[in-house]
């Protein structure tokens, strides 16, 4: 894949202030209690596919993915629109529970820039800081969207660490 830049960004569950959650009346959201690994690889390589998702060097094989999604902190949930699934995330409260990962957040190629994000995220972050944590936090790449770093510092996230990274081998 070659080079890139891996940056982690961090919200403080001090300097969280709670967004507008309403969504729209055409959009809905629904958590998945059980994802079946079908439903979460589908959904994760169809979001992830022009960042080259498909490429992060993490659990790989299905029986690691589904205890990972399957576990009961954990949170999967889709994102409607006209009751089409456009979008998911992915909250990972297994590595430790004060400090949660969002791991996957997106939306359909066909469908960036027409301020999903800007819908859903607010949604999203409701749900990670109804739980006793001390921060959320999430990483991307310099290969995802141009303008992904800016969306979650207009939410209040701060960079906490950048790494140059040779390949996924480094991750």
């Amino acid at each position: 894949m070659g080079a890139f830049i891996k940056t982690e960004l961090r919200l403080l569950k001090s300097e969280f202030n709670q967004p507008d959650v309403t969504l729209p009346s055409l959009y809905g959201v629904d958590e998945i209690k059980e994802p079946t690994y079908k439903q979460y690889r589908e959904l994760h390589d169809r979001v992830g596919k022009p960042y080259n998702w498909h490429l992060r060097n993490r659990i790989a094989n299905e029986p690691e993915i589904t205890e990972l999604i399957q576990k009961a902190e954990n949170q999967t949930f889709t994102f409607y629109r006209d009751n089409k699934i456009v979008g998911y995330a992915f909250n990972d409260f297994s590595e430790n529970p004060k400090t949660p990962e969002i791991s996957d957040f997106g939306f359909f190629p066909e469908l960036t820039g027409e301020g999903l994000g800007k819908i859903f995220f607010p949604w999203v972050l409701k749900k990670t800081f109804e739980r006793e944590i001390d921060y959320a936090w999430l990483t991307t790449r310099s290969t995802n969207h141009p303008k992904v770093i800016k969306f979650y510092q207009s939410f209040g996230f701060k960079t906490a660490d950048e790494t140059q990274c040779i390949d996924d081998t480094e991750e």
